[in-house]
């Protein structure tokens, strides 16, 4: 047996640095020494799984590691509480400054010695930037990133939730709102959890949708986000080079490359032999320049414009006014034109 022994002359420096411990409960005492172990069910035990047991000697104290280093002597029967370092209290009330981790104002009254120093040398922190990322989809499985054309489905297979770690590690992530209500629980440590194998989807008349994450930590009060998924609808852009302008019956404006993609500013790629550049948008032109922003064509564009009504196999997409342009016929070899619409 090979037990841990502290002497007895060195139990108050122990007893200082640890958790400060009442030794008047010990006056009278004639110790021996001091054996350090773990108590399980009425007995000691050299190592914290309760395998090797200690044997009981008269005249020692015995400290309990796994329990906030109680003391306890053996009476040659069983062993004996002579010392709580975790019952202490005090009544101080609220704090007039703060110490160390504890703020000022903080309500002491009923704390135990031992909550105390916990709370003044390792206070709790919360855990802090909390966000929900999805995964966005065309065909439920590929992410991706873009804009969706009306009458599309956005899938959402997977949603993402991370958060800075705090002091003490999140137990369950709880998901609802938008998707389907679900209870994870992330790996010990983690700072992220991801839920694949989500089928919800967003059309276009779903609008915005919430999702609420819910942090839980053991005996804390939970940590909430709330964070809202709007998925951009757009109408596509139609351009390139063609042998009809814009306003000849014979232009096939869906014919042409079609772009979709959020925003009303646009550089384009033309390339074709004695051709007009078009360019159709449910919204009208306010400038064209060359790439450099130097050369101005707007004018040409402009002067041209015609309104044509498009539509779609789906319902939801149209039918839609369309503004077409054509600039002057030219022979451009990728030649960039700058849009603002």
């Amino acid at each position: 047996m090979a037990e841990k022994y502290l002497s007895y002359a060195g139990l108050k420096t122990y007893d200082e640095q640890i958790k400060n411990w009442t030794l008047n409960k010990l006056d009278g005492l004639e110790a021996a020494g001091t054996i350090l172990g773990y108590y399980y069910e009425g007995a000691f035990y050299e190592d914290a799984l309760h395998t090797i047991e200690i044997e009981g000697k008269e005249n020692f104290l015995y400290v309990d590691q796994d329990d906030n280093n109680k003391l306890y002597v053996y009476n040659g029967s069983a062993y004996e509480l002579v010392s709580d370092s975790g019952s202490a209290e005090v009544s101080i009330g609220e704090t007039t400054i703060a110490c160390g981790g504890i703020a000022k104002g903080t309500d002491l009254t009923g704390k135990s010695l031992q909550e105390i120093l916990e709370m003044m040398i390792s206070p709790y922190v919360a855990p802090s930037n909390v966000s929900i990322s999805y995964t966005k989809s065309k065909d439920g499985s590929t992410s991706y990133s873009g804009a969706f054309e009306h009458g599309e489905t956005c899938y959402i297979p997977s949603v993402r939730v991370s958060w800075t770690a705090g002091s003490e590690s999140i137990t369950k992530v709880n998901l609802s709102g938008f998707v389907t209500s679900s209870d994870n629980v992330p790996a010990s440590g983690a700072t992220s959890i991801t839920i694949n194998g989500l089928s919800n989807q967003i059309t276009d008349s779903t609008g915005t949708v919430n999702t609420q994450a819910t942090l839980k930590i053991s005996n804390r009060d939970d940590v909430l986000k709330t964070q809202s998924l709007s998925v951009p609808f757009v109408y596509p852009f139609y351009y390139g080079m063609s042998q009809y302008e814009a306003s000849d019956a014979n232009l096939n404006v869906q014919s042409l490359t079609k772009l979709v993609e959020s925003g009303i500013s646009k550089t384009l790629h033309y390339t074709g032999n004695d051709a007009y550049p078009i360019i159709a948008s449910i919204y009208r032109i306010s400038k064209v320049t060359d790439n450099s922003g130097i050369t101005d064509y707007t004018n040409a564009f402009i002067g041209s414009e015609t309104q044509v009504t498009l539509s779609s196999a789906d319902p939801a997409w149209g039918p839609v006014t369309y503004y077409v342009y054509s600039g002057s016929r030219a022979t451009l070899d990728d030649f960039i034109f700058k849009f603002t619409f």
